[in-house]
C-alpha cells in the first residue's frame, strides 16, 4: 500500500538516504537538486541547489563526539561538478570539492571521513582531506569472455553503488557485472 508519493523533482531520482535520527529522507536527482523530505508529513522541507549537474549519489556520515550535544551528521552529495559536504539537519554547506570525472556513478563516506567516488570508466577515486587532492585507481578487471558484439572489446565492470562497513576498514562496491567486491581501505 502506497502511503505517500513524494513529488517535486523535475527529473529522475538517482539516490536516496534516510536520516538516522529523524523521519527524513534525502533524495538526489538529475534536476541538479538534493531534497529533504519529512516522511511523517510526506512533504518537502528544503531544496538544495548548489550543484550544476545531475546529482547521482548520496551518503551520510555520523560524527560521534564525547557528548551527544556535540555529535554531528553530515551528508555528502555527488555530481559531475564535484562533491558537496553538508551539515545536517539545516543543510549548511561545509565544503565543495571539485569533481574527478564527468561520469561519476556512486559515492561513499566512512565514519572516519574517507570519501570515495566511482565512475563509469571503472575507476575509484578517494579524497585525501589532508593534501586536498584526489587519488585514482583503475579497478575494472577485464573479462576476456565479456565482449561487445560490435567491437569485440572487453567490457569493464562499472561500479554502480558503494558503501563503507561500520568499521571503515572495508569498502563494498556493487558492479554492473553482477558482483559485489570488497576492498580493504588503507591510509
Amino acid at each position: 500500500m502506497c502511503v505517500h508519493e513524494l513529488t517535486g523533482h523535475q527529473n529522475r531520482v538517482r539516490a536516496l538516504v534516510c536520516r538516522a535520527t529523524e523521519p527524513q529522507l534525502l533524495s538526489a536527482s538529475e534536476d541538479c537538486t538534493v531534497r529533504v523530505w519529512d516522511l511523517a508529513q510526506g512533504t518537502a522541507q528544503s531544496v538544495c541547489t548548489r550543484h550544476t549537474d545531475a546529482v547521482v549519489g548520496l551518503s551520510i556520515r555520523w560524527i560521534e563526539a564525547a557528548s551527544a550535544a556535540d555529535e554531528l551528521e553530515q551528508l555528502v552529495s555527488l555530481s559531475a561538478d564535484g562533491v558537496r559536504i553538508w551539515n545536517m539537519p539545516g543543510m549548511e554547506l561545509v565544503e565543495e570539492i571539485d569533481g574527478t570525472s564527468s561520469t561519476l556513478s556512486a559515492v561513499a563516506v566512512s565514519e572516519d571521513g574517507h570519501i570515495v567516488t566511482s565512475d563509469l570508466d571503472g575507476n575509484i577515486h578517494w579524497w585525501d582531506a589532508v593534501r586536498h587532492n584526489w587519488h585514482t585507481r583503475v579497478v575494472a578487471s577485464f573479462d576476456a569472455d565479456a565482449r561487445t558484439p560490435s567491437s569485440m572489446a572487453p567490457i569493464p565492470p562499472i561500479v554502480l553503488s558503494a558503501v563503507f562497513d561500520r568499521s571503515a576498514t572495508r569498502l563494498l562496491t556493487g558492479c554492473s557485472d553482477h558482483s559485489i567486491r570488497m576492498w580493504r581501505a588503507k591510509d
